[in-house]
């Protein structure tokens, strides 16, 4: 193949390819590693600041997910925790669910959400409309609207089992 032959092979694959999404950028092991280590580090902080501050209602954080994002360079981590609203001798239980996610380098919340629900004694759920609700800025109503948001912003937090977000 001749240099004029292997040169217009070389821009009409260019031209294609113009106005293509581009590969997604891989994390390498490295950034991976210190997204996690970052996302642990943030967990900790947050319950150790609670702790200072005698914050006394709900129990500590929970690291749920962490994932770093390579194109945007953004580490997430995602912390969850719940807090009973009636003592546990009581036949109704009630608990608050807080679901947080931030970028652990950066301390920015992207996602929020707070929510609850009521068993009976029968076991029976009942779910009350958040009293927060969002993701990257857009304002939801329910958990699973939270979750879809969720999702399509960071699919990497989505549950192998979880249904697409609709």
């Amino acid at each position: 193949m001749n240099f004029f032959m292997f040169a217009a092979l070389t821009l009409s694959f260019s031209a294609s390819m113009h106005g293509q999404a581009q590969p997604t950028k891989r994390a390498d092991l490295a950034d991976k590693r210190a997204c996690y280590e970052q996302a642990q580090k943030y967990v900790a902080d947050r319950n150790a600041e609670r702790a200072t501050e005698k914050i006394q209602q709900g129990s500590p954080y929970r690291f749920e997910l962490a994932h770093y994002d390579a194109t945007t360079q953004v580490c997430y981590v995602q912390l969850e925790r719940d807090t009973p609203s009636f003592p546990p001798g009581s036949k109704s239980h009630a608990v608050v669910e807080e679901i947080l996610v931030v970028d652990a380098f950066e301390g920015q919340t992207i996602a929020f959400f707070v929510g609850g629900w009521t068993a009976n004694e029968k076991g029976a759920l009942t779910f009350s409309e958040p009293t927060a609700c969002h993701v990257n800025g857009e304002k939801c109503h329910s958990r699973p609207a939270f979750n879809g948001l969720l999702w399509k912003l960071i699919p990497a937090f989505q549950p192998v089992d979880a249904e697409d977000a609709k």
